[in-house]
């Protein structure tokens, strides 16, 4: 399957576990997982450069 996008690609390893919670939590929200990571880190961003961390 091929998606046209502008986003680039990350490739991440975890533990077994935390993937099917984030599976879990991305189907009890109506995302992709892939769409959860995406949110979750564009709050960390946001969080560090409120706090002048970056």
């Amino acid at each position: 399957m091929t998606v046209a996008t502008d986003k680039s690609k990350v490739s991440v390893y975890m533990d077994a576990d935390l993937k099917r919670k984030l599976e879990a939590l991305a189907k009890e929200e109506g995302r992709s997982v892939s769409n959860l990571l995406e949110r979750l880190a564009v709050q960390a961003v946001k969080d560090a450069e409120q706090e002048g961390r970056i």
